[in-house]
């Protein structure tokens, strides 16, 4: 028999990838402050109803783009595959399914990242949890897609509660944290999924991953309110 191949890649263009970036601010409004002699930002007003923040990548082609697909279904025929399926999975975690993180919550502790669950209404999400059991964060992959339109996939970052930004005093307001996990090989991943099948009912199934988040560098970061 002669079956299907596949291969799957994540882009490594650090144009695209700096798309990913995302930046979510606890000052609610669009004016920042700052301490005498700390250098201002671009303030950005992203508050949310119900949380501090929220932001949202824009890529034109969505997420799928920064995946690319390399397929045949071999002398079997059928058709060939196109697109895949995005989820966010945590590379490392321990029995409890946790990957620790180098956050801080303002009252609640340390902040763990979790897979969110189906009874609570979270599948498919990456929870930011404190040692008291609050959700602090929410990561998830979201279809931005106007109702009727081809779906178009974005990274979503929700900050519901305010993070401990460790300087405190007069010398600085505005301070940025960035989403760093702990661990040996940890790590938060945006995982592109795709299978290639042919005629006969043979498949292939490959994937490929992004860090949005390990233990060197980070593309999620979160300013201070003064």
């Amino acid at each position: 028999d002669d079956g299907p191949t596949l291969s799957v890649s994540a882009t490594t263009d650090a144009a695209k990838l700096a798309g990913l970036a995302l930046n979510l601010d606890e000052t609610q409004g669009g004016t920042d402050r700052y301490a005498s002699g700390e250098t201002a930002d671009t303030a950005v007003n992203d508050d949310y109803a119900g949380a501090i923040a929220r932001q949202t990548t824009a890529f034109a082609n969505g997420l799928n783009s920064l995946f690319g697909i390399t397929a045949t279904t071999g002398a079997d025929g059928g058709t060939v595959v196109t697109s895949g399926t995005l989820s966010l999975q945590l590379a490392g975690a321990d029995q409890s399914g946790h990957v620790a993180t180098t956050l801080t919550a303002t009252n609640g502790g340390a902040i763990h990242l979790e897979m969110g669950s189906v009874e609570a209404g979270t599948a498919g999400q990456v929870l930011g949890v404190d040692a008291s059991g609050d959700t602090v964060f929410t990561v998830a992959v979201v279809n931005t897609a106007a109702l009727g339109d081809p779906a178009l996939y974005q990274l979503q970052v929700t900050l519901k509660e305010a993070l401990n930004h460790g300087t405190d005093g007069s010398t600085a307001f505005d301070e940025v944290l960035t989403l760093l996990t702990s661990g040996t090989d940890t790590a938060l991943q945006l995982k592109y999924t795709v299978t290639q099948a042919d005629a006969d009912g043979d498949s292939i199934t490959q994937s490929a991953t992004i860090d949005l988040a390990n233990t060197a560098a980070g593309a999620l970061s979160f300013d201070d309110d003064g």
